[in-house]
């Protein structure tokens, strides 16, 4: 049974509260582990103008909290990915012949 909400890691009332971390499951068709299955979706309207009207999407994303002390690690692992995007990027740009 789905029900909305919201799933919450810690006491209501102190300030560590943090929203729950997505379930990860093996089999997405297989929903039959014991407790609450957590779940995150963003719903995206783009609005195409007076005429065409608008387009709603529903995107799921995985939410997710680091470990203590590996915070660190992720942060320099995105960098590298994000330099590596740039370089990738600016050696495209040289390689294209504009007539």
């Amino acid at each position: 049974r789905d029900k909305r909400g919201i799933a919450l890691d810690g006491q209501l009332k102190r300030n560590e509260t943090t929203l729950a971390s997505t379930t990860l499951l093996l089999d997405p068709e297989q929903r039959d582990a014991f407790g609450i299955v957590v779940s995150y979706s963003a719903k995206v309207k783009l609005y195409l103008g007076a005429l065409n009207g608008e387009l709603v999407a529903e995107l799921p994303f995985i939410l997710m909290h680091p470990k203590d002390g590996r915070a660190k690690l992720i942060h320099a692992d995105s960098q590298a990915d994000v330099e590596m995007f740039r370089q990738d990027t600016v050696h495209h740009q040289e390689s294209v012949e504009v007539y």
